[in-house]
């Protein structure tokens, strides 16, 4: 016969989950009422950085160890369904509540607006920098809409540089665009359209799973997700329905479908072109199926890269000042670069910068990795969602920039595989934001010397202790059989 947990114990974990909820809806209100102090014409030196740190933090910690012992109470709960409703209500509700806080130290937004404008009026986001745009005014091939949007193109970051974003996110940039010009909000709308949607797949892929819908908590009740997502609006939560999409299809054995989606994936963030060998692998029997796969995938690919890095002067092109230089809050990056430059001094090597060696190492070994990921057919949906996680924990992991929206890539798959380790990124990326405080302080040395440790180091501990702990056991095991066979 079936266990079912006793109506007490049932009624105590829905007590438990609405005291959760009732934290996370706090966290919301709070954060939005702090994030009034950071409007872009605050100093950042009078912003209340440590507070909003602090609270994020804690508001983490509470995620990362109060959250999955709360799942795993209520996966046999015979109040399952009401939990449930309570978790979609209450993360609907938080995010709902951040749809008019002001983005804290973020100002990435401002090219989301401004893209869609262009973009929505006919032109091409990739010809024209920012600062060409403002240096030409009214007289420019954009005039208009730069005396529009004036106050949106002045506060574009890195205005040298053309955007980086590829084509199909610039859709939805101007989808936010025609709902209401120059607003944060109708954009914010927009991605909240689409994290329903990755909450609807969620749950029909824990289905297939076999595991308990209340796991889907685990993202809907993130509080990174919460920051990064809707707070400071990135665009993370338009890329996160695509790859769940992506594996859901593939599962499904719906090969074609599963590619274009990868490839749409691919046209918010490029990096998911790297799971396409391991979404392909059961058709390596089926070689025209693969070559016909291959090539839709490839086309999209192209119409994908092709404008980021053919409609600009190399020397303004966003994607090529990414790839070559690009690197923040990351502590591997500088000490793989500090190692490399040593090797080549040592070896007198000087027509290599130790920075770009660097890079090709990190990409040749994620490349690596996928395809070795790829090299064995997966044979279950749980064997495919385990490793597409690996790949993305060693994207997150390698990346020479280590934002912390940047973690919003992995926060779905720890429903699937809530890793202890990447589970506590919730609580302390957020010290990412600690930087801004030193900055204006002339102290940023502490932060890229100690604080990057702090937030980096538990993680990878974490993770060695676990290797450590999972094979340990086998090896007393097999010491155990062998001494019984020498008596």
């Amino acid at each position: 016969m079936q266990s079912v947990t006793p109506p007490v114990a049932s009624g105590r974990t829905l007590w438990a989950w609405c005291t959760y909820c009732a934290g996370f809806l706090l966290f919301a209100v709070v954060l939005t009422s702090l994030s009034r102090e950071f409007g872009g014409d605050r100093d950042v030196g009078d912003m209340p950085i440590v507070a909003v740190v602090g609270l994020l933090v804690v508001a983490g910690l509470g995620f990362a160890v109060l959250l999955p012992g709360l799942i795993r109470r209520s996966e046999k709960s015979i109040l399952g369904s009401r939990i449930l409703l309570l978790v979609v209500m209450s993360g609907l509700a938080a995010r709902l509540i951040c749809m008019t806080s002001e983005p804290v130290l973020e100002n990435d937004y401002y090219r989301y607006l401004w893209d869609g404008a262009v973009v929505a009026a006919g032109y091409n986001p990739y010809e024209h920098s920012p600062r060409d745009i403002i240096r030409d005014g009214e007289t420019g091939p954009l005039g208009r809409l730069a005396n529009e949007g004036e106050e949106t193109l002045s506060r574009i970051g890195h205005k040298s540089l053309t955007t980086i974003y590829p084509p199909f996110v610039q859709l939805l940039f101007a989808v936010a665009n025609v709902i209401q010009p120059w607003s944060l909000v109708a954009w914010r709308s927009v991605l909240l359209v689409l994290d329903v949607v990755s909450l609807f797949l969620l749950i029909k892929l824990l289905d297939l799973t076999g595991r308990s819908r209340v796991w889907a908590a685990l993202y809907w009740l993130n509080p990174l997700v919460l920051k990064e997502g809707f707070n400071s609006a990135h665009m993370e939560p338009a890329l996160i329905p695509l790859v769940l999409g992506a594996m859901f299809l593939a599962a499904t054995a719906r090969n074609t479908a599963s590619t274009v989606v990868l490839a749409l994936a691919a046209g918010i963030k490029l990096w998911p072109a790297a799971l396409a060998p391991l979404i392909w692998r059961p058709l390596v029997g089926s070689p025209f199926i693969l070559a016909l796969n291959a090539i839709v995938f490839s086309s999209l690919m192209v119409f994908w890269v092709a404008p980021l890095l053919l409609s600009a002067p190399l020397e303004s092109a966003g994607l090529k000042a990414y790839a070559e230089g690009w690197s923040t809050n990351s502590a591997l990056s500088p000490a793989l670069e500090k190692s490399i430059k040593w090797l080549l001094t040592v070896a007198s090597i000087d027509t290599v910068e130790a920075n770009v060696l660097a890079r090709f190492l990190v990409t040749g070994v994620l490349c690596g990795l996928a395809l070795l990921l790829a090299m064995r057919e997966w044979r279950s949906l749980d064997d495919l969602i385990r490793r597409v996680s690996v790949f993305v924990m060693a994207l997150v992991l390698l990346s020479p920039a280590q934002y912390p929206w940047y973690a919003l890539w992995l926060a779905p798959l720890l429903v699937f595989w809530p890793h202890r380790a990447f589970l506590f990124l919730s609580a302390t990326l957020p010290l990412y934001y600690l930087s801004f405080h030193f900055a204006a302080r002339d102290a940023h040395d502490v932060f890229t010397s100690v604080v990057v440790w702090v937030i980096w180091c538990p993680v990878w501990m974490m993770i060695a202790y676990g290797i450590l702990m999972d094979r340990l056991p086998a090896g007393i095991e097999n010491r155990r059989v062998k001494n019984a066979m020498r008596v």
